[in-house]
């Protein structure tokens, strides 16, 4: 009897070759995340915020990925702008700013504070940071004069910190911060078109303790008490100084020649003495008073050409962050 050849295979469901096709590409093709070198995690790293690398699911993946997520080149800028928003006090805020600090191991060079920041943070920020190039305090109520012990410091910005007296601590940044060559400090933030601004007397001592720092290259006093004795004091003590913005200045008069002429070499100014928009509009400078009358020689002080790039101040310190952090 002749031998009978096997049956035939079933034949497979149509497409179930190609799924597993597609399976074996698929698992070939896996990468080993956590064999990844050092320099390319921390390129990915650094695409992240302070939140995310602290307590985020990518920085978190695996031991590798979470031993790179301390690294300190990843600390040097510390931004703890939102921290209220995630945390129910204050004091949670606060441990986390001080984490975030020790991570850096000292390398820390820029610092963005918003509302939880006190003395006892600035003093060990001091303490633990003493390379840092940039401060940015927003709404800060709980500084006051004497945390300000940074003697690399090159940018300071103090936006609406009430505790703070404009005297005292710029005084003390005086002598305390020889380098520092951009500052910023806006006392209010009020709008002509909402508010009746009121004119305090002249008070000149915050701008005579700014003549003292002399490689100032950038300066923005918003809503300050200076006068044309104290802008003076300023003109002829900062001699690098290129960029002025002092809006808001209400007993600023530039109906000096002398004033005028001195002004006149900033390459960069915004000079509303009685501004009537909010600080962060950008509205041509070009006419100084929005009172003046066109038969007054007080409606332009300027050239069009020495009024150009006004932009160019309002990021002048954000630059200067990221200056330090480049990759």
């Amino acid at each position: 009897m002749p031998l009978l050849s096997p049956p035939p295979a079933p034949a497979s469901a149509p497409g179930r070759g190609r799924r597993r096709e597609r399976r074996l590409r698929r698992r070939r093709s896996k990468r080993d995340w956590a064999g990844l070198p050092l320099d390319a995690m921390l390129l990915v790293l650094h695409r992240l915020g302070d939140a995310d690398l602290m307590f985020g699911g990518r920085a978190r993946a695996c031991r590798s990925w979470r031993a790179a997520a301390r690294e300190p080149e990843l600390w040097r800028r510390v931004d703890t702008r939102g921290l209220s928003r995630l945390f129910w006090s204050a004091a949670s805020a606060d441990r986390v700013a001080r984490l975030a600090v020790s991570f850096a191991a000292g390398e820390s060079e820029a610092f963005f504070g918003e509302g939880h920041v006190d003395d006892d943070l600035l003093l060990f920020l001091a303490r633990h940071a003493p390379s840092l190039k940039s401060l940015h305090l927003i709404e800060c109520h709980d500084v006051h004069n004497d945390a300000f012990a940074f003697p690399l410091l090159e940018e300071l910005e103090l936006w609406q910190c009430n505790s703070i007296h404009a005297k005292w601590v710029v005084d003390f940044v005086a002598t305390a911060c020889p380098r520092l060559k951009h500052s910023k400090h806006a006392k209010g933030r009020v709008s002509r078109r909402h508010f009746d601004r009121t004119v305090y007397p002249a008070y000149n001592s915050e701008a005579f303790a700014i003549a003292r720092m002399q490689d100032l290259r950038s300066l923005q006093l918003f809503d300050s008490c200076l006068d044309n004795k104290g802008l003076l004091a300023i003109l002829d003590n900062c001699p690098h100084l290129e960029c002025l913005d002092i809006r808001c200045c209400d007993n600023v008069f530039m109906d000096s020649s002398d004033l005028r002429a001195k002004c006149a070499r900033i390459r960069t100014k915004k000079l509303y003495p009685h501004v009537w928009t909010d600080i962060d509009d950008e509205q041509d400078c070009l006419f100084l008073y929005a009172e003046s009358a066109d038969d007054s020689d007080r409606s332009v002080y300027f050239s069009g050409n020495e009024e150009t790039d006004l932009e160019e101040h309002d990021r002048i310190l954000d630059k200067g962050a990221r200056r330090y952090l480049r990759i």
